[in-house]
């Protein structure tokens, strides 16, 4: 059997946009370091099919896409210079570009615009010298552009 294609989980990266009309950078985030998560889903429409023959038989569910979504996960430590920048987020509604990348800069990747919908922070007690953490969940917001690697 030959070796599957892996990604250390280091190597998947969600960057989000700066901004700029022009020339926008992304960045991988401090707050979004140590864990990342993606799932994808779809949202649709049952329609149940009858038996004629047997109409007190059960039904055949037949399901219709209609929408598909990207919740992003991730968390890291606090970083309080951009503390400001994602309380302004979750405040508003508008989406910021992001990319997902799954490795390096020819690997494949993901485009699209996210919300920021949970910004949650945890401080550690103790006598410990343990930092704040922080965990985010973002939702896609508009299409998803998938590139394939090169």
């Amino acid at each position: 059997m030959t070796k599957p294609a892996t990604l250390l989980g280091t190597s998947l990266f969600i960057k989000i946009g700066d901004g700029a009309a022009e020339d926008e950078s992304f960045a991988h985030p401090v707050m979004i370091n140590t864990d990342r998560g993606l799932q994808f889903s779809t949202s649709g429409q049952e329609d149940y099919v009858y038996d004629p023959a047997d109409p007190d038989a059960p039904a055949w569910a037949d399901f219709y896409k209609t929408g598909m979504s990207l919740q992003v996960s991730g968390s890291g430590k606090l970083d309080l210079a951009s503390l400001d920048d994602y309380f302004t987020w979750l405040a508003s509604d508008d989406a910021k570009n992001a990319q997902i990348w799954f490795g390096g800069a020819t690997a494949p990747h993901i485009d699209g615009g996210l919300k920021l919908t949970d910004f949650q922070v945890t401080g550690p007690g103790g006598t410990g010298r343990t930092t704040c953490t922080v965990s985010l969940t973002f939702r896609s917001h508009g299409a998803l552009i998938f590139t394939a690697g090169t």
